[in-house]
């Protein structure tokens, strides 16, 4: 199995179920910019089972082999 490491974005919000208080997703902002200048902000959820490690600077996230996406 081979692995890739991406910059997707940063976290800018989270999905919480505040009944149980567990987080559910993060909700990352993604750039789709060309070149810098066009273009517009992106947000991106990322379940919080798809998550394997969270580092000071880093969040590792699994992609499903089956189609490659984060949802």
């Amino acid at each position: 199995m081979s692995k890739m490491a991406k910059k997707i974005g940063y976290i800018n919000d989270l999905e919480i179920d505040v009944t149980v208080g567990v987080v559910l997703a993060l909700v990352v902002t993604t750039r789709s910019k060309m070149f810098g200048l066009f273009g517009q902000d992106e947000e991106l959820l990322i379940r919080w089972s798809n998550i394997d490690t969270i580092g000071e600077d880093v969040i590792l996230v699994r992609l499903p082999q089956a189609n490659r996406q984060i949802e």
